[in-house]
């Protein structure tokens, strides 16, 4: 008997993720820059985009699924596919997405961001005493906040809206999942997906103050916080504004590293949203271009050149981004010994499941050795830069893991033994977001306290409330409010 499911073919989920990618985007170069920049820039962007999707329609059905061997197909809408939608709904508000449960800490400064770009003009300017700039890393919201000014300034309707816009980008990347994985979906998926991660946080869990003493090290979670990984769950409860694009972006990406007629131009759209973890993968799109530099040339990536221009101006304009220089915080060989042993725990125990996908192609090898080095490396104040770096190499992993298990009975028996078990031992950090959700809810009943971070809001640029104030504002004259800034 023919199946009656309906399907969801590759060319509608690209479609999606273009419009999901760009339409910030628009948002941005309308809002912040000056007239004779925006308007050649989106006219330029949306026929740009509009070539690549007319050309991966044309294309046949056969080609649409890129060059992964083959493995790129349409999706199909089963019940299984529609109940991890339905869940991964559910996940995203019981982590605080919307401000109907309990809140981790950084929606403190996530909530100000939003609270600053609904009822503010665009772009955000503080006058206290002298001109400030709001300068961060908020494509995210540009879509929520504009509902949220349609309605008068109200924030629960851009509340609202933020957290479909979350759930509408989480559903595109694990439907690409579903794609590479076959077209159907599995019940364990999104499970796997969400609990997915690495033993360094267990080890960090158990034996934290033993190896900061066996290091000599006082603050040993300020050098470690560089180089940890963050689980799927961790990264959509805290990072949610820079990993979803990501899990959109990087299958485009990588399905593209063989043909990058448009890798700029995606790459230009993703950092807006990302541009930390945009670090991390640089190097293997410089790579991709490089070996195909003739198809590289095209009015797609020559639009994203120039989108990138102007958002890496703005951002240069950034507190922080105007002073990267090595740590500081330990000798260079303390980081190096603490970075391999991360690596070891991190990348090194998937390696012998996983390897048989990753050593046919080098993009593997060059993401894993950017993010190596980058720990060394201190942006401004924070020494977060290799942890958001490593945030494509986790997405790149867990893809891995999950079609090795989506194949677990031709495994051998060893790997059939072992792959449960390094599952099992890293499920540490996505295993406290669960823990988390209960116990934040009866807190935050029995002390009567309102779920949602709104201490913060309307005082983002005041450095004396705000201890992270560089990260999000630009204080003085720059290239971008100079030249660039719209009037």
């Amino acid at each position: 008997m023919l199946s009656t499911d309906k399907k969801i073919s590759i060319a509608n989920i690209e479609l999606q993720a273009w419009i999901w990618l760009g339409l910030p985007m628009l948002l941005f170069l309308y809002g912040w820059m000056r007239w004779w920049i925006s308007l050649p820039l989106c006219a330029l962007l949306i026929y740009s985009t509009a070539r690549v999707i007319i050309r991966q329609r044309k294309q046949p059905v056969t080609e649409r699924g890129g060059e992964t061997h083959g493995r790129w197909q349409d999706v199909t809408v089963t019940r299984s596919y529609k109940m991890s939608l339905l869940f991964l709904f559910i996940f995203l508000v019981l982590i605080g997405m919307g401000g109907f449960f309990p809140q981790h800490y950084d929606y403190v400064w996530r909530n100000a961001v939003f609270f600053d770009l609904v009822r503010r003009d665009w772009p955000v300017v503080y006058e206290a005493p002298d001109p400030q700039l709001m300068c961060y890393y908020f494509g995210y919201w540009l879509p929520a906040s504009l509902v949220g000014k349609a309605t008068g300034g109200l924030i629960m309707p851009g509340d609202i809206a933020t957290l479909f816009w979350g759930f509408w980008g989480m559903a595109i990347g694990f439907t690409f999942l579903v794609s590479f994985l076959g077209g159907r979906t599995r019940w364990w998926y999104l499970p796997v997906l969400l609990m997915f991660g690495f033993w360094d946080s267990t080890i960090y869990a158990l034996f934290d103050s033993k190896i900061a003493e066996m290091m000599g090290i006082d603050d040993f979670w300020q050098l470690y916080s560089n180089y940890m990984s963050f689980s799927s769950a961790t990264q959509l409860k805290i990072i949610f504004n820079q990993t979803i694009p990501l899990w959109i972006a990087l299958p485009m990406l990588w399905k593209l590293r063989r043909h990058p007629g448009h890798m700029v131009l995606l790459c230009a759209l993703l950092f807006l949203f990302s541009p930390l973890a945009c670090i991390g993968i640089s190097t293997a799109v410089l790579f991709w271009i490089a070996r195909n530099l003739k198809a590289a040339m095209t009015l797609e990536n020559i639009t994203g050149l120039l989108i990138l221009a102007v958002t890496g101006i703005f951002y240069m304009s950034n507190n922080n981004a105007s002073s990267t220089h090595p740590s500081r915080i330990l000798e260079w060989w303390k980081i190096l010994i603490i970075g391999i042993g991360f690596y070891v725990l991190s990348i090194g125990v998937y390696l012998p499941f996983v390897w048989n996908l990753v050593k046919r192609d080098p993009t593997f090898i060059i993401m894993a050795a950017t993010c190596f080095i980058l720990p060394f490396l201190t942006l401004g104040d924070s020494d977060d830069l290799g942890r958001r770096a490593t945030m494509s190499l986790t997405i790149l992993l867990t893809y891995a893991t999950i079609g090795q298990l989506n194949k677990y009975r031709s495994l051998s028996k060893w790997k059939r033994i072992a792959l449960p078990i390094v599952l099992a031992l890293g499920i540490t950090d996505s295993a406290t977001v669960l823990y988390c959700i209960p116990k934040d809810i009866i807190f935050n009943i029995e002390h009567d306290k309102y779920p949602k971070h709104i201490y913060m809001m309307g005082k983002l640029d005041d450095p004396i409330v705000n201890y992270h104030y560089n990260n999000f504002i630009a204080d003085g004259e720059s290239l971008y409010t100079k030249y660039l800034m719209k009037r």
